[in-house]
């Protein structure tokens, strides 16, 4: 539900536009298609002519969304930034065993692109206004987290 929230808040501050997602030709991968899940609803937000945020919502629940973006910081060209690897899957493991709501925030370094990228995992708790399990939102930038 809070990430609910924020994108509605997101949704209302005056300036930002929606964008549907263009199809990714695949002779054109970039590091962003490898982080768009194919099976979830995109939508592009931008915010005058700052960087964009993408908005995902997927069928698949938080566990499963988290697990493939730690997978995906062990392929070539990808480091996990923040937090360590053992740290997700602890906060995962508590949280599974927690009434709480289940979000996360990972950061993900694309070394060939030098591009930091920040997401958001999120739970939906109530399907039946969506019928998707998780959000995700990605944002970039150019400097390394944290500095």
């Amino acid at each position: 539900m809070p990430s609910l929230i924020l994108t509605l808040i997101l949704l209302l501050i005056p300036g930002l536009s929606l964008e549907w997602a263009r199809p990714v030709h695949a002779q054109h991968k970039t590091p962003l298609d490898e982080l768009l899940l194919a099976d979830s609803l995109k939508q592009r937000l931008v915010y005058r002519k700052g960087q964009p945020v993408w908005l995902l919502l997927s069928q698949h629940p938080v566990e499963q969304v988290l697990l493939k973006y730690l997978s995906l910081s062990r392929s070539p060209g990808w480091q996990l930034t923040f937090p360590a690897e053992a740290e997700a899957l602890a906060w995962l493991n508590g949280l599974n065993k927690s009434a709480e709501s289940k979000v996360f925030m990972l950061n993900l370094y694309h070394s060939k692109t030098k591009i930091n990228y920040v997401l958001t995992v999120g739970e939906v708790l109530d399907t039946r206004a969506f019928s998707a399990r998780s959000i995700i939102t990605i944002s970039s930038m150019q400097r390394p987290f944290g500095r």
